[in-house]
């Protein structure tokens, strides 16, 4: 049965990134479980990277065991049927991002 990622949870998938010579591999979750089933994909961010540059990012909290920075404005749909579960971010920090979604797409 394949995974079925849920909002707020950090997984890990090899999705090809174009200009970047490794793929991406760890992504946040932001759309919730019945979007992600009921279209077999996902809206997620990138996590990669060590230093939040500007709004539209934010340094993971360093309660996690995941490390990098999730690059909001990186949003995309991509399919996590081969996506293994990683850890959840606290609610608070989830919110964030969303917030920071909203602001990129101009909600």
């Amino acid at each position: 049965m394949a995974y079925l990622a849920e909002e707020g949870e950090i997984v890990v998938v090899d999705i090809p990134h174009y200009f970047q010579a490794t793929p991406i591999r760890q992504f946040l979750v932001l759309s919730p479980k019945a979007f992600n089933d009921a279209l077999g994909l996902s809206w997620v961010c990138p996590i990669f990277g060590d230093e939040d540059k500007h709004a539209f990012q934010r340094l993971l909290p360093s309660q996690l065991e995941t490390f990098g920075v999730v690059h909001v404005e990186g949003l995309a749909a991509i399919n996590l049927e081969k996506a293994k579960y990683v850890e959840k971010v606290p609610e608070d920090f989830l919110q964030q991002c969303k917030e920071i979604a909203g602001r990129v797409l101009g909600f």
